[in-house]
């Protein structure tokens, strides 16, 4: 902290931690057929919901948009994993 004289009784200066960059990439991952298992094991610790889009739709962006920006408000109490069902489409099945 740069206040030397900060002393409120039960405060806890976490300024030391490192940052992590956008609580996204924590919360909020691209799946592909590689990767889906390793997901489906995240959600026996964290409720995962999968959104499968195309590229293609143009309404896409603002519905990933506003999954992601309640996905990153919750503070990782669930997980948002993204399916392009256009390059994955086992996954999509």
């Amino acid at each position: 902290m740069t206040d030397a004289n900060f002393s409120r009784p039960g405060a806890v200066d976490l300024s030391s931690l490192s940052q992590e960059g956008s609580g996204a990439a924590g919360y909020v991952t691209t799946v592909t057929e590689a990767d889906f298992q390793a997901l489906a094991g995240k959600s026996v610790q964290h409720p995962v919901i999968l959104e499968f889009f195309s590229p293609r739709d143009p309404n896409g962006p603002a519905v990933s948009s506003a999954l992601s920006e309640l996905v990153n408000a919750a503070g990782g109490k669930f997980l948002l994993g993204r399916v392009d069902v256009d390059a994955e489409p086992r996954l999509a099945q």
